[in-house]
């Protein structure tokens, strides 16, 4: 096929045009955008019009067969035929003169071929006609027989075209397997002579022989071809030649390709500008979302520290219950135990608790106000980054309703009244009563002997003072037992409260801690909740943009490539 390097590199720039156009699409651009786009791929789209002339017999049909490989059937050789593409074959006679005929033939789609009659039999409404059609031309072949190149008619025809026009225009000395070499080359030098003196320079002049070339391709062997090949090479070199140099077509190549270039170097800054929108943005996020971490992170740290002057009013707290305690262990609330009067342990541990109970739930208030006021100066510092820091409209969602800090706080009291009232019960309460009721029974035995004792002493004093001094003793050592007994029940006492309230005030702090805990979650949630729609945002706009852009820059290379191959 001939001009192929043309038709590669006009194939090129009109699917990277294609492609521009499937870009902004996506992109939405404006029709206005989309129509200059789509003006640009007009001439990128327009046929070739190469135009044949000669004399009759000199072999322009033959040679157009050999070049395009097609025969176009002319049924006429006394009037001009414009070849084009069409659907369905056909023929438009649009005078006497000048038919149009289309063919279902794919490289017409490449190509309008317009072939003429000889040049002794054009009328001058021939020559006006083909005069416009050389004008628009983007290769002419002057066919010149190597039989019989001196014709007068061609050359006075040549002489009287546009010299505007000369560049596209290509001598063929057809019918090369006619004469030998030697004698090709001689009428060669005569033609470049001749051409001199009618159109001011010698023009390449290539011989070649259509019909040979035709015959080699169905039967010729291997070398033939060869030679044809060899032949016709330097031909089409010039038509690429030809075809492809400065101005006419190329430069209309070259325009498109420079305006598209400026059109996608503005959509590519454009997906660049997104991207850069919305990586500072992806930062400025991930910097708030450290920030929260981090503040978390503080005011859990702040929430311990607090928590351990709880622990230490705590401890204070169930520490002045001893002395409590103490006193029920006294002797008159022993000797009572004894007799079975003992001391109500829920009482107790209420009494205990209420001396408490009042220093604790104050400190709870003041921890849980000093976080309420931690965590709202959290959110106005958050706005204040998202509206000088963000830089696309995604701020505008940021949301403005405050979390509920008062009803976070209530809550959080209201929890940990719950835990400090269901420490007074249990287990904790009924392992101290039965504390005292062993005691009681153990208490009970050493008195039952003290007390029977001295009741036989009294008896005894009467018939042996002997026996009498004996029980008096026993007494003595059975008091000294109780006593004993008591206090170490006592101890005992003592220290099982000590280890009881070690463990409620432990168990009181992990219950305080974690709701603590649970508050900062459920705020700091509630904050990454109103975020993360505008992290969303940004993953979408990237994940939209990055390909996007990519396209973009592939098409940038293919543009400048395209660009290289048209200077």
């Amino acid at each position: 096929m001939i001009a192929d390097q043309y038709l590669q590199v006009r194939s090129d720039l009109d699917h990277a045009l294609d492609h521009l156009l499937q870009l902004g699409a996506e992109l939405e651009r404006a029709n206005s955008w989309v129509q200059l786009v789509e003006s640009l791929t007009v001439p990128v789209r327009e046929p070739l019009q190469v135009v044949v002339i000669g004399d009759t017999q000199s072999g322009k049909t033959t040679l157009l067969r050999a070049l395009f490989d097609h025969d176009f059937g002319i049924d006429s050789a006394d009037r001009i035929s414009l070849f084009q593409h069409g659907d369905k074959e056909n023929t438009v006679e649009v005078s006497p003169r000048f038919a149009e005929r289309y063919l279902r033939a794919n490289f017409l789609q490449q190509f309008k071929i317009v072939d003429t009659p000889g040049t002794e039999k054009l009328t001058p409404e021939d020559r006006q006609l083909l005069d416009d059609f050389i004008r628009r031309a983007d290769l002419v072949l002057l066919v010149l027989s190597v039989s019989n190149p001196w014709t007068h008619a061609t050359w006075d025809f040549l002489g009287a075209i546009d010299k505007t026009v000369l560049q596209n225009l290509v001598f063929v000395l057809q019918q090369a397997d006619l004469r030998s070499p030697g004698a090709i080359e001689l009428v060669r030098r005569h033609l470049e002579d001749e051409a001199t003196q009618k159109i001011g320079f010698a023009p390449p002049i290539f011989a070649v022989s259509a019909r040979e070339a035709l015959r080699t391709r169905d039967i010729g062997s291997e070398s033939d071809r060869l030679h044809v090949q060899k032949q016709f090479a330097p031909l089409q070199e010039q038509i690429n030649l030809v075809v492809g140099q400065a101005g006419g077509r190329t430069q209309k190549l070259r325009s498109a390709c420079q305006i598209a270039q400026v059109l996608l170097h503005d959509v590519t800054s454009e997906l660049r500008s997104v991207l850069d929108v919305v990586g500072h943005d992806q930062a400025r996020l991930s910097r708030l979302s450290s920030l929260l971490q981090t503040r978390k992170e503080q005011t859990a740290q702040r929430i311990a520290d607090l928590l351990r002057k709880v622990e230490q009013t705590s401890r204070q707290s169930s520490a002045r219950g001893l002395p409590l305690l103490k006193d029920k262990l006294s002797i008159a609330q022993t000797v009572k135990t004894m007799t079975g009067q003992f001391p109500q342990a829920r009482e107790f541990q209420l009494e205990i608790d209420k001396a408490s109970r009042d220093s604790i739930e104050e400190q709870i208030e003041e921890t849980a106000r000093l976080l309420e006021s931690d965590l709202r100066a959290i959110w106005p510092q958050l706005h204040d980054l998202v509206d000088e820091q963000l830089a696309s409209d995604i701020k505008t969602e940021v949301p403005h309703a405050l979390p509920d800090f008062a009803g976070e706080r209530r809550r959080l009291l209201h929890a940990v009244q719950m835990a400090m009232s269901a420490r007074g019960s249990g287990s904790n309460v009924e392992d101290l009563a039965q504390l005292f009721r062993r005691t009681a029974r153990w208490l009970q035995l050493p008195a039952a002997v003290v007390l029977l004792c001295l009741f036989a002493t009294v008896v005894a004093l009467k018939f042996n003072p002997m026996i009498a001094e004996a029980l008096a003793v026993a007494a003595v050592f059975g008091a000294a037992a109780g006593v004993a007994l008591a206090f170490y029940r006592r101890v005992r006492i003592v220290s099982a409260y000590q280890e009881q309230m070690q463990h409620r005030v432990a168990e009181l702090l992990e219950i305080i801690s974690w709701q603590f805990n649970e508050t900062i979650d459920s705020f700091h949630n509630q904050i990454a909740a109103g975020f993360e729609p505008l992290a969303a945002h940004c993953a979408r706009e990237h994940e939209k943009a990055e390909p996007l852009l990519r396209r973009a820059e592939q098409l940038q290379t293919e543009f400048g490539a395209i660009a290289s191959r048209l200077r």
